[in-house]
């Protein structure tokens, strides 16, 4: 009797959570279409709304993960994007079925490209990389960030917060010593401008 009441419960579980995660979604898809927001940072927004309302549908059932994504989303509506991209990550790890593993790097990957977006779209002098670095993490291709990424990394214009997010998205999937590098790079494109030709 309790199995049966069980599995009655369970698609109502999950219509309850895919409602509350749509909402969520759909309050990060609002926040991207004031007029300040630009035309990549949507569609990274819309993208990260499908991911999520997906994932949380698989998890309704799973209430300690599920309070983790609510956790990292209103996170990212709180523009905390390092906390978020923090929590978010830490879902990959958490004990799930494959495709829920599968869909939980989606939303990472989405939400790491969502906030890498926000916060270094107005970069000066570096819209290529960080189109590239979004890109890259977009797609989970951390090998195709590295470039980009130790570039924008070095320079001397970035704010504390600003390293720290980068840090704690590709910390985990990259080569220890990328930070030293960009810290390399840099300092030579510094010595570099100070020569006089």
């Amino acid at each position: 009797m309790a199995v049966v009441a069980a599995k009655e419960i369970a698609p109502e579980l999950r219509t309850q959570a895919a409602e509350a995660f749509a909402h969520l979604g759909q309050q990060l898809v609002a926040a991207t279409r004031n007029g300040e927001s630009d035309a990549l940072l949507k569609r990274i927004g819309a993208d990260l709304e499908t991911r999520v309302g997906r994932l949380a549908q698989s998890l309704a059932d799973n209430e300690a993960v599920t309070t983790q994504l609510k956790s990292g989303v209103q996170a990212l509506l709180g523009n905390r994007d390092v906390d978020a991209v923090a929590a978010l990550n830490q879902l990959v790890a958490a004990r799930l079925t494959p495709e829920q593993t599968s869909l939980a790097k989606e939303v990472y990957q989405a939400s790491a490209a969502f906030a890498t977006q926000r916060n270094f779209a107005s970069l000066q002098g570096s819209g290529t990389e960080v189109g590239q670095l979004v890109d890259a993490v977009w797609k989970g291709d951390y090998a195709q960030a590295l470039g980009p990424l130790q570039k924008v990394y070095g320079k001397a214009t970035l704010t504390s917060a600003q390293k720290q997010l980068l840090a704690t998205t590709f910390d985990p999937y990259l080569p220890k010593g990328w930070k030293e590098a960009a810290g390399a790079l840099q300092q030579g494109v510094e010595q570099f401008n100070k020569l006089k030709f």
